[in-house]
């Protein structure tokens, strides 16, 4: 039964009195709206027409705390395995090709190479006690090039690196040192004069016609002492006025006595040699040469020094 209060007050105390009234049916004159119209009617969401929850009375019996999720205990991950060792790129087995040492032969001009042979060619036997040389491989591109890259080693280890080509142009043999590098602690031991006395004795031999270099640090006086001749004259001329730079500038030599004694300076090696008054002028020259020294000289060819000579003109180190 529907009632009408005159105020929200004596709806209230009728409500305290009869809980189980429904208040959507009860309404304050003036106020809400009353039984009949639409907000009565029941709806999808609302299917018993019952209260808002603001208007529902609370229940007496205080809700159980919600009980904790147990977590479930992940199985242990199984232990990684540890990562194999990597394995240094020297201590790998060496195994060259014999197809890559015939293309070699061919371009040497020699019957069918060997690898004991090869390493003959370069030092194998004449270095240093505990020292020893590995071929690391040779490979060939083109009938008339190969390379050939070897490690130096002490008691095993690997202490030092070169390589080589070998290229055969218009007929004529040349070899190009490529690389060359010692550990520091290995250096002069002997092992690079070993192994570069070897390698010009065995291209003497293969009929070399040039041997070809480049040459940086103390290799600018090493190399033009051996007899290489430097392939770039704007360079080389660089080079002689900077050692008349060094007489006239630093020495205070007179101009005229400087003149004379570069009449006789014709070669690299010329350069290396030159003593002036017990001073070594032409090593101190060539070592302290940076590489804006060379590259001012022609900037064309940057800040490199090309050398080569025939393998009967260099001298053994």
């Amino acid at each position: 039964m529907a009632r009408e209060f005159p105020s929200q007050e004596a709806l209230n105390q009728y409500m305290q009195a009869h809980p189980r009234a429904r208040a959507v049916n009860h309404w304050v004159k003036g106020q809400g709206h009353k039984p009949g119209t639409d907000a009565d009617k029941p709806s999808a969401a609302n299917p018993n027409n019952d209260a808002p929850e603001s208007d529902q009375q609370p229940s007496s019996k205080p809700e159980a705390p919600a009980k904790p999720k147990r977590k479930r205990k992940s199985a242990p991950k199984p232990a990684a395995k540890p990562e194999p060792p990597v394995e240094d790129e020297a201590s790998l087995p060496f195994k060259i090709e014999a197809a890559e040492l015939k293309k070699l032969s061919g371009v040497l001009g020699t019957k069918s190479l060997t690898v004991h042979e090869l390493k003959k060619m370069n030092g194998y036997g004449s270095l240093p006690k505990d020292y020893g040389i590995d071929i690391r491989y040779v490979e060939s591109r083109n009938p008339l090039k190969c390379e050939m890259m070897a490690y130096l080693t002490h008691k095993g280890s690997v202490c030092g690196k070169l390589k080589r080509t070998y290229v055969r142009r218009e007929g004529k043999l040349r070899v190009f040192h490529d690389q060359f590098f010692m550990d520091e602690g290995h250096q002069g031991g002997g092992v690079g004069k070993a192994v570069f006395n070897a390698q010009i004795d065995a291209y003497e031999k293969l009929g070399v016609d040039k041997v070809e270099l480049t040459a940086a640090k103390v290799g600018k006086y090493v190399w033009s002492k051996a007899g290489f001749e430097w392939t770039n004259e704007k360079q080389f001329e660089g080079v002689k006025l900077k050692v008349w730079e060094h007489l006239a500038g630093e020495l205070g030599m007179d101009h005229d006595d400087v003149d004379e004694i570069m009449t006789n300076v014709h070669t690299g090696e010329d350069i290396a040699h030159l003593e002036v008054g017990g001073k070594r002028v032409g090593k101190h020259v060539l070592v302290k040469l940076t590489w804006q020294d060379i590259f001012a000289m022609d900037e064309d060819a940057g800040e490199y020094i090309l050398m080569e000579q025939s393998p009967s003109k260099i001298k053994r180190l």
